[in-house]
Protein backbone atom coordinates (compact mmCIF):
# COMPACT_ATOMS: atom_id res chain seq x y z
CA UNK A 1 0.00 0.00 0.00
CA UNK A 2 1.34 3.50 -0.83
CA UNK A 3 2.01 5.93 2.63
CA UNK A 4 0.19 8.56 0.96
CA UNK A 5 -2.88 7.29 1.84
CA UNK A 6 -5.63 9.63 4.18
CA UNK A 7 -6.91 6.57 5.74
CA UNK A 8 -4.94 2.84 5.68
CA UNK A 9 -6.65 -0.75 7.03
CA UNK A 10 -4.15 -3.22 6.55
CA UNK A 11 -5.45 -7.07 8.02
CA UNK A 12 -8.39 -5.85 10.15
CA UNK A 13 -9.75 -8.42 12.42
CA UNK A 14 -12.43 -8.72 14.79
CA UNK A 15 -14.39 -11.59 16.68
CA UNK A 16 -16.40 -12.13 19.09
CA UNK A 17 -16.42 -15.34 21.72
CA UNK A 18 -18.01 -18.46 20.68
CA UNK A 19 -19.47 -21.61 22.25
CA UNK A 20 -18.60 -23.80 20.26
CA UNK A 21 -14.97 -22.45 19.39
CA UNK A 22 -12.58 -20.34 21.02
CA UNK A 23 -13.87 -17.20 18.94
CA UNK A 24 -15.73 -16.44 16.09
CA UNK A 25 -14.48 -14.22 13.03
CA UNK A 26 -16.59 -11.78 11.84
CA UNK A 27 -13.92 -10.09 9.75
CA UNK A 28 -11.00 -11.32 8.40
CA UNK A 29 -7.90 -9.54 6.31
CA UNK A 30 -9.63 -6.19 5.58
CA UNK A 31 -7.47 -4.23 3.78
CA UNK A 32 -7.71 -0.61 2.44
CA UNK A 33 -6.56 2.18 1.95
CA UNK A 34 -8.71 6.26 1.17
CA UNK A 35 -6.76 9.05 -0.36
CA UNK A 36 -7.53 12.97 -0.42
CA UNK A 37 -11.08 13.70 -1.54
CA UNK A 38 -12.20 10.37 -2.98
CA UNK A 39 -15.18 8.41 -2.30
CA UNK A 40 -14.94 4.55 -1.31
CA UNK A 41 -18.08 2.47 -1.21
CA UNK A 42 -18.01 -0.99 0.80
CA UNK A 43 -20.59 -2.58 -0.68
CA UNK A 44 -22.24 -5.84 0.18
CA UNK A 45 -25.01 -7.76 1.91
CA UNK A 46 -26.79 -7.09 5.44
CA UNK A 47 -24.74 -8.65 8.01
CA UNK A 48 -21.62 -9.46 6.05
CA UNK A 49 -19.51 -7.14 8.56
CA UNK A 50 -19.85 -3.47 6.67
CA UNK A 51 -20.79 -1.35 9.65
CA UNK A 52 -17.95 -3.06 12.02
CA UNK A 53 -15.64 -1.94 9.63
CA UNK A 54 -16.84 1.77 10.98
CA UNK A 55 -17.10 1.30 14.06
CA UNK A 56 -13.37 -0.22 14.39
CA UNK A 57 -11.68 2.83 12.65
CA UNK A 58 -13.48 4.67 15.56
CA UNK A 59 -13.89 2.91 18.47
CA UNK A 60 -17.78 2.91 18.42
CA UNK A 61 -19.73 0.13 20.02
CA UNK A 62 -18.05 -3.17 19.99
CA UNK A 63 -17.21 -5.41 22.90
CA UNK A 64 -15.18 -8.28 20.71
CA UNK A 65 -11.31 -8.41 19.95
CA UNK A 66 -9.76 -6.24 17.28
CA UNK A 67 -6.76 -6.99 15.24
CA UNK A 68 -4.50 -5.00 12.94
CA UNK A 69 -3.66 -1.67 11.87
CA UNK A 70 -5.83 1.52 11.23
CA UNK A 71 -3.63 5.03 11.00
CA UNK A 72 -4.42 8.14 9.77
CA UNK A 73 -1.64 9.81 7.99
CA UNK A 74 0.28 11.85 9.92
CA UNK A 75 0.01 9.58 13.29
CA UNK A 76 1.70 6.35 13.75
CA UNK A 77 -0.27 5.28 16.29
CA UNK A 78 -2.57 2.11 15.96
CA UNK A 79 -6.04 3.65 16.25
CA UNK A 80 -7.47 0.20 16.73
CA UNK A 81 -5.19 0.60 20.04
CA UNK A 82 -6.09 4.04 21.03
CA UNK A 83 -7.41 4.80 23.90
CA UNK A 84 -10.81 5.88 24.24
CA UNK A 85 -10.30 10.27 25.09
CA UNK A 86 -8.00 10.11 21.31
CA UNK A 87 -10.62 8.37 19.87
CA UNK A 88 -13.24 10.59 21.34
CA UNK A 89 -11.29 13.94 19.47
CA UNK A 90 -10.72 11.91 16.38
CA UNK A 91 -14.46 11.09 16.34
CA UNK A 92 -16.32 14.54 14.69
CA UNK A 93 -12.72 16.17 14.49
CA UNK A 94 -10.92 14.50 11.65
CA UNK A 95 -13.14 12.07 10.97
CA UNK A 96 -16.91 12.68 11.08
CA UNK A 97 -19.65 9.62 11.58
CA UNK A 98 -22.89 9.67 9.61
CA UNK A 99 -25.09 7.75 10.71
CA UNK A 100 -28.02 6.64 8.23
CA UNK A 101 -30.37 6.23 11.26
CA UNK A 102 -31.03 9.66 12.34
CA UNK A 103 -32.30 8.37 15.87
CA UNK A 104 -28.43 6.99 16.40
CA UNK A 105 -27.49 10.23 14.90
CA UNK A 106 -29.91 12.93 17.13
CA UNK A 107 -31.27 12.89 20.46
CA UNK A 108 -34.52 13.61 19.52
CA UNK A 109 -35.89 15.91 22.36
CA UNK A 110 -32.86 18.07 22.21
CA UNK A 111 -32.94 21.17 19.77
CA UNK A 112 -30.73 20.84 16.39
CA UNK A 113 -28.55 24.19 17.83
CA UNK A 114 -27.74 22.38 21.43
CA UNK A 115 -26.44 19.66 19.62
CA UNK A 116 -24.79 21.40 16.74
CA UNK A 117 -23.44 23.73 19.31
CA UNK A 118 -21.71 20.86 21.65
CA UNK A 119 -20.26 19.94 18.48
CA UNK A 120 -18.67 22.74 17.10
CA UNK A 121 -17.26 23.27 20.90
CA UNK A 122 -15.54 20.03 21.15
CA UNK A 123 -14.29 20.22 18.31
CA UNK A 124 -13.67 23.69 16.73
CA UNK A 125 -13.15 25.68 19.89
CA UNK A 126 -11.65 28.28 18.11
CA UNK A 127 -14.76 29.61 16.60
CA UNK A 128 -15.68 33.13 17.60
CA UNK A 129 -19.60 32.40 16.08
CA UNK A 130 -20.58 29.22 16.13
CA UNK A 131 -24.19 29.92 15.67
CA UNK A 132 -22.98 32.14 12.15
CA UNK A 133 -21.76 28.50 11.19
CA UNK A 134 -24.48 26.27 12.11
CA UNK A 135 -26.72 28.60 9.82
CA UNK A 136 -24.08 28.80 7.64
CA UNK A 137 -23.45 24.41 6.87
CA UNK A 138 -27.69 24.09 7.59
CA UNK A 139 -28.01 26.27 4.61
CA UNK A 140 -25.28 24.09 2.89
CA UNK A 141 -27.70 21.08 3.39
CA UNK A 142 -30.55 22.47 2.32
CA UNK A 143 -31.91 22.91 5.43
CA UNK A 144 -35.07 25.23 4.88
CA UNK A 145 -35.01 28.24 6.70
CA UNK A 146 -31.88 27.67 9.14
CA UNK A 147 -32.37 30.12 11.82
CA UNK A 148 -35.22 28.51 12.48
CA UNK A 149 -34.43 24.72 12.71
CA UNK A 150 -31.96 25.60 15.55
CA UNK A 151 -34.99 25.70 17.79
CA UNK A 152 -36.43 22.78 16.23
CA UNK A 153 -36.22 19.55 18.51
CA UNK A 154 -35.37 16.37 15.67
CA UNK A 155 -38.55 14.00 16.90
CA UNK A 156 -40.73 16.25 15.36
CA UNK A 157 -38.93 16.54 11.53
CA UNK A 158 -39.17 14.51 9.06
CA UNK A 159 -36.47 11.76 8.33
CA UNK A 160 -35.80 13.49 5.23
CA UNK A 161 -34.74 16.59 7.10
CA UNK A 162 -32.91 14.95 10.13
CA UNK A 163 -30.36 13.20 7.64
CA UNK A 164 -30.11 16.94 5.83
CA UNK A 165 -28.81 18.14 9.94
CA UNK A 166 -26.65 15.06 10.35
CA UNK A 167 -24.82 15.72 7.08
CA UNK A 168 -24.76 19.58 8.10
CA UNK A 169 -23.12 18.23 11.39
CA UNK A 170 -20.76 16.25 9.31
CA UNK A 171 -19.18 18.84 7.07
CA UNK A 172 -19.30 21.61 10.36
CA UNK A 173 -16.54 19.89 12.23
CA UNK A 174 -14.38 20.42 8.92
CA UNK A 175 -13.27 16.46 8.77
CA UNK A 176 -10.76 14.76 6.48
CA UNK A 177 -12.35 12.08 6.46
CA UNK A 178 -16.76 11.11 7.03
CA UNK A 179 -17.96 7.73 7.03
CA UNK A 180 -21.16 6.94 6.33
CA UNK A 181 -23.01 4.15 7.38
CA UNK A 182 -25.46 3.45 5.10
CA UNK A 183 -27.04 6.79 4.48
CA UNK A 184 -29.69 5.64 2.12
CA UNK A 185 -30.99 2.72 4.04
CA UNK A 186 -34.31 4.24 5.69
CA UNK A 187 -35.27 6.49 2.39
CA UNK A 188 -37.34 5.91 -0.54
CA UNK A 189 -35.99 6.44 -3.92
CA UNK A 190 -36.49 10.24 -4.22
CA UNK A 191 -34.79 11.03 -1.21
CA UNK A 192 -31.92 8.59 -1.50
CA UNK A 193 -31.02 10.98 -5.05
CA UNK A 194 -31.34 13.62 -3.00
CA UNK A 195 -29.35 12.82 -0.08
CA UNK A 196 -26.58 11.34 -2.47
CA UNK A 197 -26.48 13.91 -4.73
CA UNK A 198 -26.04 16.25 -1.61
CA UNK A 199 -23.06 13.91 -0.30
CA UNK A 200 -21.60 13.88 -3.56
CA UNK A 201 -21.86 18.02 -3.97
CA UNK A 202 -20.32 18.67 -0.20
CA UNK A 203 -17.64 16.07 -0.62
CA UNK A 204 -16.50 17.30 -3.87
CA UNK A 205 -16.80 21.50 -2.20
CA UNK A 206 -15.01 20.48 0.50
CA UNK A 207 -12.18 17.72 -0.91
CA UNK A 208 -13.49 15.70 2.19
CA UNK A 209 -12.54 11.46 1.61
CA UNK A 210 -15.75 9.22 2.03
CA UNK A 211 -16.00 5.75 3.18
CA UNK A 212 -20.09 4.68 2.22
CA UNK A 213 -21.40 1.47 3.16
CA UNK A 214 -24.42 0.43 1.77
CA UNK A 215 -25.95 -3.37 0.27
CA UNK A 216 -27.52 -1.64 -2.81
CA UNK A 217 -25.16 -1.08 -5.97
CA UNK A 218 -26.97 1.95 -7.20
CA UNK A 219 -25.73 3.62 -4.57
CA UNK A 220 -22.45 2.76 -4.72
CA UNK A 221 -22.48 3.39 -8.46
CA UNK A 222 -23.94 7.24 -7.57
CA UNK A 223 -20.73 8.13 -5.63
CA UNK A 224 -18.06 5.95 -5.52
CA UNK A 225 -14.47 6.38 -7.02
CA UNK A 226 -13.99 2.73 -5.91
CA UNK A 227 -15.58 -0.03 -4.56
CA UNK A 228 -14.72 -3.05 -2.02
CA UNK A 229 -17.23 -5.92 -2.06
CA UNK A 230 -17.07 -7.71 1.53
CA UNK A 231 -19.00 -10.93 1.58
CA UNK A 232 -18.39 -13.11 5.08
CA UNK A 233 -16.24 -10.33 6.41
CA UNK A 234 -13.64 -10.80 3.82
CA UNK A 235 -13.58 -8.37 0.68
CA UNK A 236 -13.28 -10.71 -2.51
CA UNK A 237 -13.30 -8.00 -4.67
CA UNK A 238 -11.78 -4.46 -5.08
CA UNK A 239 -11.04 -1.48 -7.62
CA UNK A 240 -12.15 1.45 -9.35
CA UNK A 241 -15.58 1.51 -10.20
CA UNK A 242 -15.06 1.73 -13.97
CA UNK A 243 -12.89 -1.23 -13.94
CA UNK A 244 -15.20 -2.95 -11.89
CA UNK A 245 -18.05 -2.43 -13.71
CA UNK A 246 -15.98 -3.40 -17.24
CA UNK A 247 -14.67 -6.16 -15.92
CA UNK A 248 -16.10 -7.63 -12.69
CA UNK A 249 -13.89 -10.81 -11.23
CA UNK A 250 -16.07 -11.96 -8.07
CA UNK A 251 -19.05 -14.19 -8.83
CA UNK A 252 -21.47 -12.30 -5.87
CA UNK A 253 -19.77 -8.55 -7.89
CA UNK A 254 -21.53 -10.10 -11.22
CA UNK A 255 -24.48 -11.23 -9.71
CA UNK A 256 -24.85 -7.69 -8.41
CA UNK A 257 -24.51 -5.75 -11.52
CA UNK A 258 -26.88 -7.89 -13.46
CA UNK A 259 -29.60 -7.22 -11.16
CA UNK A 260 -29.33 -3.43 -11.50
CA UNK A 261 -31.46 -2.14 -13.97
CA UNK A 262 -29.19 0.47 -15.75
CA UNK A 263 -26.08 -0.55 -14.64
CA UNK A 264 -25.17 -4.11 -14.98
CA UNK A 265 -28.69 -5.71 -15.75
CA UNK A 266 -30.82 -5.01 -18.24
Amino acid sequence: MQTDALLTVIDLEMSLPSRLARRREILRGVSFEIHDGETLALLGETGCGKSLVLRAITGLGFRGKTRGKVHLRGDARNLLKARTARLRRLRGGRISYLFGDAELGLYPHVSVGAQMKDVLICHRPELVDAREEMVHWLSKAGVPEPEVSLTAMPGELDSVLRMRILIAIAFSTLPQLILADEPTSQLDQASQEMVLGLLGELTEQTGVAMLLTTRDFRVAYRVADRLALLEGGVIVESGPLESILNSPRHELMRELLAATPGIGGV
